[in-house]
């Protein structure tokens, strides 16, 4: 995966496209057969993560946090994404008895849908939430060590 991310950067920097190997990383697509091994497992994940979590700095910055401090950032975590997450995995348990026990799955779908429409986050999946989760605990670390609302830079190798 890492070779072919530096191949990807040095052909693409001729060109103009590519402005780091971490840049190159993170566009490759994430396949599992790539996957051979645990650190490999966690460098994928970990660059999902830094992803979104750049994306959603660049996008908003700093300043949500910053009126929240660690305490609000604490009770998002426990009241909306914890609390989303219990609620997928529930749901998903419940479906998987329900089908188990030879419920149709029409019958499945219809009252146990894999997304729950009716909430504001319908897009949001379990892994969505999951890297939130993440990503909010880098924050309060970040928080806690007084390095939050660092400006965002393009990081290169």
């Amino acid at each position: 995966m890492v070779i072919s991310a530096i191949k990807n950067y040095i052909v693409n920097q001729e060109e103009e496209e590519l402005s780091s190997v971490l840049e190159a990383l993170m566009a490759l697509p994430i396949d599992k057969q790539n996957i051979h091994g645990f650190e490999v497992a966690m460098d994928t994940v970990y660059l999902e993560m830094r992803k979104i979590m750049t994306s959603k700095q660049k996008l908003r910055g700093p300043g949500n946090i910053d009126n929240q401090g660690l305490l609000g950032v604490v009770t998002r975590m426990r009241d909306d994404k914890l609390e989303r997450i219990m609620k997928s995995v529930k749901s998903q348990a419940t479906r998987d008895t329900l089908i188990n026990d030879g419920v149709p799955l029409e019958f499945v779908n219809k009252y146990y849908p894999l997304l729950d429409v009716s909430e504001g986050h319908a897009e949001d999946t379990l892994e969505d939430d999951l890297l939130d989760v993440a990503n909010y605990s880098i924050i309060c670390l970040m928080v806690l060590r007084g390095i939050w609302g660092l400006p965002t830079q393009e990081t290169s190798f």
